[in-house]
């Protein structure tokens, strides 16, 4: 360590010290977090680098060095960087990179009413970014706590202390893995199933904190913790700070759940969902850069710098629709949903002379408002009515099946999210004027590929009993001929009939991998692969409707009706269009939403 030039202790925590040092070799300041491994010091040479080669060191005779050695190889903006990690009598040195600024708990501590949507986003971008890039390489922080976020004098934010979470626990330091009450997630603490979603739930801790003020979470044991998070009582986080999106506060809750499984999948999920609910993360790095700069220069002298202008504010990205803007079209789509289905069940119990008594209408009314305010049990809801309806006027083994196909769906796939519900009845809404083949775009646009599969194949069942009204094809119902049409026996020989014909069978396993494979592609995130993932589906749809042609006419007939066409050619280019504007975000939530 002689080419390191003491200059002073920049701080001092419970697991390791810091110091300013001055690299006389390379000519240039570092900071030195010094962490002793006394319990491991038998184990371990007399000194020697992890990452220059430096002496002969097993990693793997201390628990969480190796680790450590990986985290510590992680590089990008977002990552105080490593230079070098040597072990010398029982003392890790980790050389990192200086950040001349602050911490974000300084920052929460000295400027709480500055902190704003734009800088909770500046910061949260920077920390969702930087666990991105350790998880994609195997690493779990596993401390993610302000005092381990850094901010420079330019307002750009570091997050430091990867790796070192499992060393600090098998050191004695760390109440969990090395981790900080507050920023745990149960799991964790309980060490176990520690996986990516830990760090989700310490990165939606350290959020709620920036935003509400608080940690709701801090406690002075591992059980009172524990007791903490699942008695805690939150407070709507879109009602502690003005300028936030009120979607916010399902994604929140979300993230903070106790049960992992419940969490997001990964980072990039959760951040997907919770970015457009905060501001302008550009914004946010000018606003901490005048509030880092500024502390600084009141309490240190300032060396000469060059003149560097203030980032210019909010580059236009790829266009995402807001968590609001799909809360209210996704409620106003099941509302209008259920209420076809609600049309087509009660058309058949008033007698379409009832329409003109009010009351029908406010009935209809409410049954709307059910789907809008829970779109997953309003689902439900409108076709167990409907199928309750066919089998009292006629169509009993129709009216039976409709209504265990819909309860398997709901139960596995859509009451999880509100999308697969939307998804599932759109054959109800669109097919009323031709255009069900759009579901399996949607479906693979909104949904993993085992939803989007699954509820694919209940949106074919769905289009499919609805062909029994009289249109005799899956593409659509003909509201404008059949609406009005009472449900009867005659729906459920319509669909028999269908059922015989091979084209319907190959329509619904088209379907269905048409919604699979433009789901895997989509599900990459990145709107060329989305787009050529519908170009598929595409292709499977229309090769669908000429191989169930030429089957149903004993290979005589290459297109049977031309004008099968048009309705997924339409579907392919709405689909096409969305995939190449608006980058796909997935969302899953439950009956909080």
């Amino acid at each position: 360590m002689g080419r390191y030039r003491l200059e002073g202790e920049a701080g001092h925590g419970g697991f390791a010290s810091v110091k300013v040092a001055w690299d006389t070799r390379i000519q240039r300041r570092v900071a030195i977090k010094c962490m002793p491994l006394e319990e491991a010091a038998e184990m371990l040479p007399e000194g020697g680098s992890i990452l220059l080669g430096k002496g002969s060191i097993d990693t793997s005779a201390v628990p969480g060095l190796e680790e450590a050695r990986t985290a510590a190889k992680l590089s990008d903006s977002s990552i105080v960087q490593v230079y070098d990690f040597e072990v010398q009598d029982g003392m890790a040195y980790l050389i990192l990179e200086y950040v001349d600024g602050m911490t974000l708990a300084e920052v929460l501590h000295m400027y709480p009413d500055d902190v704003d949507p734009d800088i909770v986003s500046a910061v949260f971008k920077a920390v969702a970014k930087a666990l991105q890039v350790a998880h994609a390489h195997q690493v779990l922080h596993l401390d993610i706590k302000p005092e381990n976020v850094l901010i420079d004098k330019q307002g750009h934010v570091k997050v430091t202390d990867f790796g070192l979470a499992r060393l600090a626990g098998e050191a004695g330091y760390g109440a969990a893995e090395g981790g900080t009450i507050g920023y745990m997630p149960p799991e964790q603490m309980e060490q176990r199933n520690l996986s990516e979603r830990c760090d989700e739930w310490a990165l939606a801790s350290l959020a709620y904190e920036m935003i509400s003020g608080a940690n709701p979470f801090l406690a002075n044991s591992i059980p009172e913790a524990e007791d903490a998070i699942y008695d805690a009582e939150l407070v709507i986080p879109s009602l502690c700070m003005e300028g936030l999106d009120p979607a916010i506060d399902d994604v929140m809750f979300c993230a903070l759940s106790p049960d992992p499984d419940e969490r997001y999948t990964s980072i990039k999920e959760f951040a997907d969902q919770m970015q457009p609910c905060l501001g302008g993360p550009r914004k946010g790095v000018n606003k901490l850069k005048r509030l880092v700069g500024d502390e600084l220069e009141e309490t240190a002298e300032e060396e000469p710098e060059e003149f560097e202008p203030e980032l210019p504010e909010e580059p236009r990205e790829p266009w995402h629709p807001t968590p609001r803007m799909k809360s209210v079209f996704a409620r106003i789509w099941a509302a209008a949903s259920a209420a076809v289905l609600g049309f087509l069940t009660f058309n058949s119990v008033a007698a379409p002379d009832a329409w003109s008594n009010p009351i029908s209408w406010g009935v209809l009314a409410a049954f709307a408002l059910l789907s809008a305010l829970l779109p997953s049990v309003g689902a439900l809801f409108a076709c167990e009515a409907l199928g309750v309806s066919l089998c009292v006027f006629g169509s009993p083994v129709l009216g039976v099946a409709f209504m265990a196909a819909a309860a398997c769906w709901w139960y596995f796939t859509a009451r999880h999210s509100r999308e697969a519900a939307n998804v599932g009845l759109l054959p109800a809404l669109i097919g009323s004027f031709g255009f069900a083949p759009l579901a399996p775009f949607a479906a693979g646009y909104l949904l993993r590929p085992r939803d989007a599969a699954a509820t694919t194949l209940f949106a074919g069942v769905l289009a499919l009993t609805l062909s029994g009204l009289g249109s005799h094809v899956l593409s659509g119902w003909d509201a404008f001929s059949y609406a009005l049409v009472p449900l009867a026996g005659s729906v459920q020989d319509l669909v028999a009939a269908l059922l015989v014909l091979p084209s319907t069978w190959i329509t619904l396993v088209a379907w269905v991998a048409a919604a699979a494979v433009s789901s895997a592609l989509c599900g990459t995130g990145n709107r060329a692969f989305c787009t050529l993932g519908m170009i598929l589906a595409g292709a499977l749809e229309v090769g669908a409707i000429v191989a169930g042609s030429l089957a149903d006419s004993a290979g005589t007939t290459l297109l049977a009706n031309p004008l099968a066409l048009v309705p997924v050619i339409a579907a392919l280019v709405v689909a096409v269009a969305l995939a190449c504007t608006a980058a796909p975000s997935r969302a899953f939530v439950g009956e909080g939403e």
